[in-house]
Protein backbone atom coordinates (compact mmCIF):
# COMPACT_ATOMS: atom_id res chain seq x y z
CA UNK A 1 0.00 0.00 0.00
CA UNK A 2 2.79 2.58 1.02
CA UNK A 3 4.37 1.68 -2.50
CA UNK A 4 0.96 2.45 -4.37
CA UNK A 5 0.86 6.03 -2.66
CA UNK A 6 4.57 6.53 -3.03
CA UNK A 7 3.89 6.00 -6.70
CA UNK A 8 0.50 8.15 -6.85
CA UNK A 9 2.51 11.33 -4.98
CA UNK A 10 5.89 11.02 -7.72
CA UNK A 11 3.37 11.10 -10.68
CA UNK A 12 1.01 14.18 -9.47
CA UNK A 13 4.64 15.90 -8.42
CA UNK A 14 5.69 14.98 -12.11
CA UNK A 15 2.01 16.04 -13.64
CA UNK A 16 2.18 19.59 -11.76
CA UNK A 17 5.83 20.18 -12.46
CA UNK A 18 4.89 19.49 -16.43
CA UNK A 19 1.72 22.11 -16.56
CA UNK A 20 0.94 22.80 -19.98
CA UNK A 21 2.71 25.44 -20.73
CA UNK A 22 3.12 28.03 -23.98
CA UNK A 23 6.57 27.48 -25.63
CA UNK A 24 8.81 30.69 -26.36
CA UNK A 25 9.74 30.06 -29.93
CA UNK A 26 10.98 33.27 -30.94
CA UNK A 27 14.00 33.31 -29.28
CA UNK A 28 15.87 34.41 -25.91
CA UNK A 29 15.79 38.46 -26.35
CA UNK A 30 12.38 38.59 -27.97
CA UNK A 31 9.81 38.99 -25.09
CA UNK A 32 7.09 39.73 -27.79
CA UNK A 33 3.96 37.61 -27.14
CA UNK A 34 2.99 34.94 -29.90
CA UNK A 35 0.03 33.54 -29.21
CA UNK A 36 -2.29 35.76 -26.76
CA UNK A 37 -4.16 38.03 -28.09
CA UNK A 38 -5.96 41.54 -26.74
CA UNK A 39 -9.33 39.42 -26.39
CA UNK A 40 -7.22 36.95 -24.64
CA UNK A 41 -5.99 39.22 -22.48
CA UNK A 42 -8.93 41.48 -21.09
CA UNK A 43 -11.13 38.33 -21.19
CA UNK A 44 -9.25 35.69 -19.80
CA UNK A 45 -7.77 34.92 -16.27
CA UNK A 46 -6.38 31.19 -16.37
CA UNK A 47 -2.61 30.42 -16.06
CA UNK A 48 -0.12 27.68 -15.82
CA UNK A 49 2.53 28.64 -13.22
CA UNK A 50 5.55 27.11 -11.29
CA UNK A 51 6.82 28.60 -8.47
CA UNK A 52 4.72 32.08 -7.76
CA UNK A 53 4.67 34.06 -5.16
CA UNK A 54 2.51 37.19 -4.91
CA UNK A 55 2.16 40.13 -2.06
CA UNK A 56 0.51 43.16 -0.55
CA UNK A 57 1.55 45.65 2.07
CA UNK A 58 -0.36 48.79 2.00
CA UNK A 59 0.08 50.05 -1.17
CA UNK A 60 2.45 47.83 -2.59
CA UNK A 61 2.32 44.61 -4.47
CA UNK A 62 4.95 42.09 -5.63
CA UNK A 63 4.36 39.05 -8.01
CA UNK A 64 6.95 36.85 -10.02
CA UNK A 65 7.03 33.41 -11.21
CA UNK A 66 9.89 31.03 -12.42
CA UNK A 67 7.50 29.99 -14.87
CA UNK A 68 4.14 30.97 -16.15
CA UNK A 69 1.85 31.21 -19.11
CA UNK A 70 -1.45 32.53 -19.58
CA UNK A 71 -3.33 35.90 -18.10
CA UNK A 72 -3.20 36.65 -14.86
CA UNK A 73 -5.36 39.44 -12.88
CA UNK A 74 -2.75 40.84 -9.89
CA UNK A 75 -4.76 43.81 -9.06
CA UNK A 76 -8.06 45.60 -9.72
CA UNK A 77 -8.42 49.79 -8.71
CA UNK A 78 -11.80 50.92 -8.15
CA UNK A 79 -11.56 54.46 -8.99
CA UNK A 80 -14.25 56.99 -8.26
CA UNK A 81 -13.28 60.65 -10.73
CA UNK A 82 -9.53 60.95 -8.88
CA UNK A 83 -6.11 60.10 -9.92
CA UNK A 84 -4.79 57.06 -10.17
CA UNK A 85 -1.07 56.45 -9.89
CA UNK A 86 1.41 52.90 -10.58
CA UNK A 87 4.98 53.14 -10.26
CA UNK A 88 5.89 49.91 -11.94
CA UNK A 89 9.00 47.94 -11.72
CA UNK A 90 9.57 44.69 -13.69
CA UNK A 91 12.54 42.60 -14.57
CA UNK A 92 11.52 39.43 -17.19
CA UNK A 93 14.85 36.82 -18.00
CA UNK A 94 13.49 34.28 -19.92
CA UNK A 95 9.81 33.63 -22.07
CA UNK A 96 7.81 36.16 -23.82
CA UNK A 97 5.63 38.65 -21.42
CA UNK A 98 3.34 41.76 -21.82
CA UNK A 99 2.08 43.48 -18.88
CA UNK A 100 -0.90 45.54 -19.35
CA UNK A 101 -3.63 48.03 -17.69
CA UNK A 102 -7.24 47.52 -18.53
CA UNK A 103 -10.46 49.45 -18.56
CA UNK A 104 -12.88 48.96 -21.08
CA UNK A 105 -9.88 47.58 -22.94
CA UNK A 106 -6.16 47.40 -22.96
CA UNK A 107 -5.29 51.39 -22.21
CA UNK A 108 -1.82 51.05 -21.41
CA UNK A 109 1.27 48.32 -21.79
CA UNK A 110 4.03 48.36 -19.33
CA UNK A 111 7.59 48.53 -20.71
CA UNK A 112 9.68 45.92 -19.51
CA UNK A 113 12.55 45.94 -17.44
CA UNK A 114 12.48 49.50 -16.75
CA UNK A 115 10.82 51.76 -14.09
CA UNK A 116 7.45 53.24 -15.53
CA UNK A 117 4.69 55.22 -14.19
CA UNK A 118 1.06 55.08 -15.11
CA UNK A 119 -1.45 57.73 -14.61
CA UNK A 120 -5.07 58.49 -15.07
CA UNK A 121 -6.54 61.86 -14.65
CA UNK A 122 -10.40 61.57 -13.34
CA UNK A 123 -10.24 58.01 -13.51
CA UNK A 124 -13.44 56.68 -13.24
CA UNK A 125 -14.43 52.58 -12.46
CA UNK A 126 -12.20 49.52 -12.32
CA UNK A 127 -8.67 49.47 -13.46
CA UNK A 128 -7.11 46.15 -13.43
CA UNK A 129 -3.43 45.26 -14.04
CA UNK A 130 -2.60 42.02 -15.68
CA UNK A 131 0.20 39.84 -16.38
CA UNK A 132 0.57 37.59 -19.68
CA UNK A 133 3.23 35.11 -20.00
CA UNK A 134 4.42 32.37 -22.58
CA UNK A 135 6.56 30.46 -20.72
CA UNK A 136 7.67 33.54 -18.59
CA UNK A 137 10.26 34.25 -15.63
CA UNK A 138 9.89 37.53 -14.60
CA UNK A 139 9.26 39.70 -11.18
CA UNK A 140 7.48 43.05 -11.16
CA UNK A 141 6.95 45.39 -8.40
CA UNK A 142 4.48 48.43 -8.10
CA UNK A 143 3.69 51.13 -5.77
CA UNK A 144 0.39 52.94 -6.16
CA UNK A 145 -1.28 55.95 -4.74
CA UNK A 146 -4.79 57.32 -5.37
Amino acid sequence: MKKIISILFVLVFVLCLSACHVEDTNGTDNYELETFTDEDIIKGTNISATFTYQSYINNKGKFGCSKMSGVKLIDTFHCYNETLKIEFTSSVTKGNFKLVVVHDGIIDVIPINQIYVYEAKNALGEYEVKVVGESAKFEITYVWEK
